[in-house]
Order: C-alpha cells, then structure tokens, then sequence
C-alpha cells in the first residue's frame, strides 16, 4: 500500500468518520499490523513514534519527509515544523 494512501485513509478516517487523530493513528497502526497489507518501513517507522497525534510536524508531513529522505533528496517546504526533521530546507514565508 502507497504512503499515499495510507494518508487519505487517515483523512478520511478525520474528515468524514470525525475520528479523533489519536483514533485515526491507532486504526492505520493495527490495519497495518493486522491485515497483511504491506506498506513500507518509513510509514511503519512513522507509526511507531510515540505521541504522533500531537507532535509537529504531524503524519502526513513525516510521511513525506521520510519519503523524500529515504529517496536521498533534501525535503523542501515552508512548514516550520518541519525544520526539526534531518535534511530539511525551510524556505521563507517571503
């Protein structure tokens, strides 16, 4: 399963189930663990953090950012949340 889908799922679970983000994690954690879906090791990872639903930046951006790292790019972008994240370039707001 793409990362990408695994973000629209988390979404959806939000947007249109009006899941908590707590909830929403824990549902795509156990799916993940459970169902025999293979997703890949940074969505993995990025589950596992502890405290995920209240940390900057949040899962989607730390999806991203994994992506992109692991792809050996440099991630790009104007959320300053993101600065923390190793081999991220904050871009100014203007």
């Amino acid at each position: 399963m793409s990362d990408y889908v695994l973000a629209e799922a988390y979404f959806a679970l939000q947007s249109y189930n009006e899941m908590p983000k707590a909830e929403a994690l824990t549902v795509l954690a156990s799916f993940v663990q459970h169902s025999g879906v293979t997703v890949t090791s940074v969505a993995r990872q990025v589950l596992a953090l502890p405290g995920l639903a209240t940390t900057k930046p949040g899962f989607v951006d730390r999806l991203i950012h994994g992506a992109t790292h692991s792809a050996g790019h440099t991630l790009v972008t104007f959320e300053k949340a993101a600065k923390k994240l190793p081999g991220t370039f904050l871009l100014p707001a203007s």
